[in-house]
């Protein structure tokens, strides 16, 4: 005796809701893979971001200790202008302090001619 087919009615939906899901899966598995791709590139652009920000923590480390350098030498610099400055005062006080004595004198010296 034969085996009874199935009516087409239910045969036809019933394959293409298979194919559909097939389909589906098949999609669904591409969506995954280019997320998992994405989630790669994304891991390795932060392994980067990270190696970036230790280059630049050195390179201000860098600046920081020139820096720093730069400011000790200015600090010496600061004090050479001060005892610079310190000794012309000292200067221009003793040149006040002679031509007050001369004027003196000479004022002494004409008075007694006078």
């Amino acid at each position: 005796m034969a085996t009874p087919l199935l009516p087409t009615y239910i045969v036809y939906p019933a394959a293409l809701a298979a194919f559909s899901v097939t389909a589906n899966v098949y999609i669904l598995g591409g969506q995954i893979q280019e997320v998992k791709d994405d989630l790669k590139d994304l891991k390795n652009d932060l392994k980067d971001l990270k190696d970036n920000l230790k280059d630049v923590k050195g390179d201000l480390g860098g600046l920081m200790k020139e820096l720093r350098g730069v400011v000790k030498e200015l600090r010496g610099d600061i004090k050479e202008m001060k005892r610079d400055l310190s000794a012309v005062v000292a200067h221009q006080t003793a040149l006040e302090l002679l031509r007050m004595s001369v004027a003196e004198k000479l004022l002494k010296d004409c008075g007694k001619k006078g």
